[in-house]
């Protein structure tokens, strides 16, 4: 197991340290609404979202964004299970006089512990880093364009919860132990996208403002890869003392040859070489596609479907494999000791390549402008937004569980917008985001924090967000 956990955290801080951070949606005015993007994102923001929204109407033709003056970057790290105040208590230190010693947990402390991992996933990570996107619009064919540039990160794992009352209590006698409620799953992608929208109001002029759809092509480097493919174990102490031990756990993983990393299994030397562009282990393709209908000056309706597609792992493939099963009833002899170690050995070798899917998910959202609404007389800007995600598998960026979304954007002056979302299930469950929005015209700037609910909880906290970024308008 030890083994498993020291691949990932090379895997980890490999990609850390390649760029700085790469999940979620690096778009952060989306990201203060909740993800309530699907009917609201214009310009450079719809890559990822909804490419329809590219031909919607604007004040402006053409905008670029890229790591200047600041780059378009989100980062979202926690836990389900455990807050700051929770991990300080059973990990840190406490203080006694003027030393720090370790705590000595109670049996009503081991009891805590082992039910906060009954709660959900130990580990949350989601980071994405927008390099370079570029939209434009050509009114004159009704058609736009957009290119982007994105790195995505993401890595989530489960803990099994009896395998932390086991590690806390040991075995009961005449109890056996089973140990299989285990996943990890982390990626890092690099995406090419190319979107092109075009404005087909004339084939319903009549019944809507107007009718746009888009599609995007990506092209997907994948840099780095690992699942928890299978965990099954299981100890149990017979009645007569005797120890039977089953284990049978499978990991796969790809890296790219760049990072240098090297296995126990092979005696060769690998050299480190980051780059901007390291070699691909995989890639892959995928497609977005969306239509937006203004149903008429206040209200927009749209629905897309995202990262339909798939990366194909072909470089420095890895499995690691423990299947082993051992009934020991004299721990006095060397050879039954060394037997049971070698169950608990993962065995690593190259393979062939495979395959892992991308976060294909359905999207349908609604925007109303309050302000435009017939009987109101709002002098400034107010709009709010609902978007209901469907995640069609379960996997980094994705979930099969339902998300509901719901956002405002109130703009009181034309340089200063301010803004608000709630988010309901999904993989991260219930999450009140907050932002602000400055432009000068010619640049925009966002700010968002994707956890507001658990900056008001400080240490009682889980988990933690933030999303910024700019973008030029010309």
């Amino acid at each position: 197991m030890k083994k498993i956990l020291y691949i990932y955290i090379i895997l980890l801080g490999i990609i850390l340290a390649q760029s700085g951070g790469s999940v979620g949606t690096a778009a952060s005015r989306e990201a203060a609404l909740g993800d309530a993007a699907t009917a609201t994102a214009r310009g450079v923001y719809t890559i990822g979202f909804n490419p329809a929204n590219l031909t919607l109407g604007q004040y402006h033709s053409m905008e670029i964004a890229t790591v200047l003056p600041l780059p378009n970057f989100s980062v979202m790290a926690g836990s389900e299970v455990m807050t700051f105040e929770d991990f300080d208590y059973f990990f840190g230190a406490k203080k006694i006089g003027s030393k720090k010693v370790g705590r000595a947990l109670t049996d009503a402390d081991k009891a805590r512990l082992q039910s906060l991992f009954t709660q959900g996933e130990a580990l949350q990570s989601e980071m994405s880093l927008n390099l370079f996107s570029f939209s434009i619009q050509v009114p004159e064919i009704g058609s736009a364009f957009a290119i982007g540039i994105r790195d995505r990160f993401s890595a989530n794992g489960l803990i099994d919860s009896d395998l932390v009352g086991f590690a806390l209590n040991g075995n009961e006698v005449g109890k056996k132990e089973t140990f299989s409620n285990f996943s990890f799953e982390s990626v890092y992608l690099r995406e090419y996208s190319f979107s092109f929208s075009k404005n087909l109001t004339s084939l319903l002029k009549k019944e809507v403002k107007s009718l746009h759809a888009g599609v995007t092509f990506k092209y997907i480097s994948g840099f780095a890869y690992g699942k928890l493919e299978r965990a099954n174990m299981s100890i149990e102490t017979t009645s007569d003392t005797k120890l039977h031990v089953i284990g049978d756990v499978l990991t796969r993983s790809a890296v790219s040859p760049d990072f240098g990393v090297e296995y126990d299994f092979e005696d060769i030397t690998k050299k480190e070489d980051y780059t901007p562009f390291p070699t691909p282990a995989g890639s892959g393709f995928g497609i977005d596609l969306g239509i937006t209908a203004e149903i008429n000056r206040a209200i927009t309706a749209a629905i897309s479907i995202t990262d339909i597609g798939s990366v194909n792992w072909d470089k420095e493939t890895v499995e690691y494999r423990m299947d082993g099963e051992k009934l020991i009833s004299d721990f006095t002899k060397k050879e039954n000791v060394d037997s049971l170690e070698e169950i608990f050995d993962m065995k690593g070798k190259y393979i062939g390549e495979f395959s892992s899917d991308l976060a294909t998910a359905l999207h349908i959202g609604v925007k109303v402008r309050v302000d435009k609404l017939e009987g109101i007389g709002l002098d400034q800007k107010l709009m709010v937004a609902f978007d209901y995600h469907q995640g069609l598998n379960d996997g980094p960026f994705n979930s099969e569980d339902p998300r509901f979304s719901f956002g405002c954007e109130w703009q009181p002056a034309h340089w200063f917008m301010f803004r608000n979302g709630l988010t309901f299930g999904g993989r991260f469950g219930f999450r009140w985001s907050m932002g602000f929005g400055f432009d000068s015209g010619l640049l925009e700037f966002n700010l968002t924090t994707t956890d507001f609910n658990s900056m008001l909880l400080n240490n009682g906290a889980g988990r933690a967000g933030v999303n910024f970024g700019t973008r030029w308008k010309f």
